[in-house]
């Protein structure tokens, strides 16, 4: 079985779809500067092919993304073919940037890859777009503490410890706090967040006791 993707063709259906929008953007902008958009009714039209086009890009990201998971948990602990990976995690946010796991897995990888930088770079934007993602605040913040930049960590990962609904999440996220914190010269508020950390870990070993007593 081919594991390629065939690049070529993923990159001709993206120029495929910008063209379509560019295109009936174009075409409605025209047909309302000679007063031909006069009703809601093209108006609707209009917007109703923007989302169609939307459509299609997010179900062309779907596809590619079902296509490298697949071939990411094949080739894993194979790191040369694995970075092989990259650039389609780039092409599934440029279809979809409301791809959250495109942006967590492909930014990570570009960290591992040694490119920091352009690794936080599109960490960066996977925030941009998906501000209310807790994991995507924390894939950032994780990022920058990994590159030692501490004091700019802190305020994604105290954004994701809002966003953040699980406990066992919450868990990761107030020790990365702590280290950000600590590593910042913030001594007093690093012990205020490992004791919201030592009462966190407490309540999870307290629920994982009742559910083993359950079964």
């Amino acid at each position: 079985m081919n594991k390629k993707i065939n690049l070529t063709l993923v990159i001709a259906l993206i120029a495929l779809l910008i063209l379509l929008s560019l295109s009936q953007k174009a075409l409605y902008n025209k047909r309302a500067q000679i007063g031909l958009v006069t009703t809601s009714l093209p108006l609707k039209a209009g917007q109703n092919a923007w989302k169609f086009l939307g459509s299609l890009r997010t179900v062309a990201a779907a596809y590619l993304w079902l296509k490298v998971d697949r071939i990411h948990h094949e080739y894993y602990g194979d790191l040369a073919r694995e970075q092989e990976l990259i650039p389609y995690y780039r092409i599934i946010t440029w279809l979809d940037p409301k791809w959250v796991d495109a942006y967590y897995v492909g930014s990570y990888m570009l960290y591992m890859f040694k490119q920091p930088q352009e690794s936080i770079k599109f960490a960066e934007e996977g925030v941009k777009f998906n501000p209310k993602s807790a994991k995507l605040n924390f894939n950032l913040g994780q990022l920058l503490i990994l590159t030692r930049q501490y004091s700019k960590a802190f305020p994604y990962l105290q954004k994701a410890l809002i966003l953040a609904k699980d406990k066992r999440e919450k868990l990761a996220i107030y020790q990365l706090m702590y280290v950000s914190l600590k590593n910042s010269g913030k001594q007093s508020e690093a012990e205020k967040i490992l004791k919201s950390l030592e009462k966190l870990k407490k309540e999870i070993e307290k629920e994982t006791k009742k559910e083993v007593k359950s079964y």
